[in-house]
């Protein structure tokens, strides 16, 4: 079940959706879903962040056409997904939240795909429950069982917290914290007029807005 959450000074909404139907739906519809998803998330964070006055994205078509049918020469799904990623971490690092880990996503991408896009859901929906109100007609989504007893996430949660105890390795080549990103590399675009990059999820370096 999803629940609409209203973005203030705009006239978009947001859903607060279940990661376990986001997983359920995209095997179901044999990958259809999944690319409505990943087109919907990054409309949902365009609007967020401009909002909020920064850039969280431009056009979320782009997204949608890195996945198909940019799938058929491989690149471009694999820079959609972690630009894509960085939104997600803007988004939290705009109200405050710790941001979902980039390892964490890199392992889940590589082996466990189909959860990828779950923990990324996990993440934007904690951003949609501390920041908006829920649409007319529509009840409160619950919280994670962080904040309460209602376990709307909490076996994804807990999952991905055993892989984050995983993350470091004896031989010390899986570091937790990712390198920051560099201010002044030219892959990076500059954020649309009269919009700012959102701050760093790591502190520090400059996070710049990226095109896809």
């Amino acid at each position: 079940m999803a629940y609409e959450m209203d973005i203030p000074n705009s006239d978009q909404q947001v859903k607060v959706r279940n990661p376990w139907l986001v997983v359920l739906w995209s095997l179901i519809t044999i990958g259809i879903y999944h690319i409505v998803w990943w087109y919907k998330i990054n409309k949902e964070l365009k609007a967020f962040g401009e909002s909020k006055g920064y850039d969280l994205g431009r056009n979320p078509t782009n997204s949608l056409l890195a996945l198909f049918p940019g799938f058929i020469i491989i690149i471009p799904p694999l820079v959609s997904y972690w630009r894509g990623t960085k939104r997600v971490q803007g988004a939290a690092a705009l109200v405050g939240r710790e941001p979902v880990n980039g390892w964490i996503a890199l392992v889940l991408y590589l082996f466990i795909g189909i959860a990828f896009p779950a923990y990324l859901q996990v993440g934007l929906n904690g951003v949609w429950r501390q920041e908006l109100q829920p649409a007319p007609g529509q009840d409160m989504p619950p919280h994670s069982h962080r904040n309460s007893t209602t376990p709307e996430s909490s076996q994804f949660d807990f999952w991905v917290l055993s892989i984050r105890r995983s993350e470091f390795s004896s031989t010390g080549m899986l570091r937790q914290r990712p390198r920051r990103l560099s201010a002044g590399r030219p892959l990076f675009s500059s954020p649309s007029p009269g919009l700012r990059s959102p701050p760093s999820p790591w502190g520090g370096a400059r996070w710049r807005r990226l095109a896809l």
